[in-house]
């Protein structure tokens, strides 16, 4: 579900999806899904993953431009990554630099570890920053297979870690960081309920 943006895009754009063999269990995998969801999620081509697959869908991903001024325009930033990993890039939305005491969203993208970028859902980190009055950083974690978990999540564990620490300089309220998802973006909550875990567990 995580990868259904391309598959919908390339059958928009009457493209041909590559295919690989199932494993013939698929149907078993249904029944983990809520009924009233399963109509959507059977209509969708069967894609398994495969390098060739997994290619194909990275090419799909095409990033929007960014919402123009007045909307809060996004800058980069790179932040140390996690012990013996390369530095971060950070996507930083900050509709009134130097305004204090707002909250914080920790966008974090789907894809399912394997795909998309935080590019793909700029114009929702645009509206959300301006809509709600708060920070919005969103991260480029590195993605499997080049990267094995748990890697990517130590990578948003790191960023959360960077918003708290740096709350005093950016004038944040590190009690109001939030980690979120936007339903329209079709991204979904493993990599969110992940991060809280990790932070839990290292509160023990």
């Amino acid at each position: 579900m995580a990868l259904a943006p391309a598959i919908l895009s390339a059958q928009s754009a009457q493209q041909p999806i590559p295919q690989a063999p199932l494993s013939g269990h698929e149907n078993d995998l249904y029944d983990f899904v809520d009924p009233e969801l399963l109509p959507a999620l059977k209509s969708l081509p069967k894609l398994r993953l495969t390098n060739e697959t997994l290619a194909w869908v990275r090419q799909q991903e095409q990033a929007p431009p960014p919402l123009p001024p007045p909307a809060p325009q996004p800058m980069q930033r790179l932040i140390p990554g996690p012990i013996g990993a390369p530095d971060l890039r950070l996507t930083i939305v900050d509709p009134a630099p130097g305004a204090k005491r707002r909250p914080v969203l920790l966008h974090i993208h789907g894809g399912g570890y394997v795909a998309r970028s935080a590019a793909l859902a700029m114009t929702f980190l645009q509206t959300a920053a301006q809509t709600c009055n708060c920070v919005v950083t969103s991260l480029d974690y590195r993605l499997a297979p080049e990267t094995r978990f748990p890697g990517s999540l130590e990578d948003n564990y790191t960023v959360l870690r960077w918003v708290h620490a740096n709350a005093d300089a950016r004038v944040l309220r590190t009690a109001r960081t939030v980690l979120q998802k936007f339903p329209e973006s079709n991204e979904y909550v493993g990599n969110q309920r992940a991060v809280r875990q990790r932070l839990l567990s290292s509160l023990r």
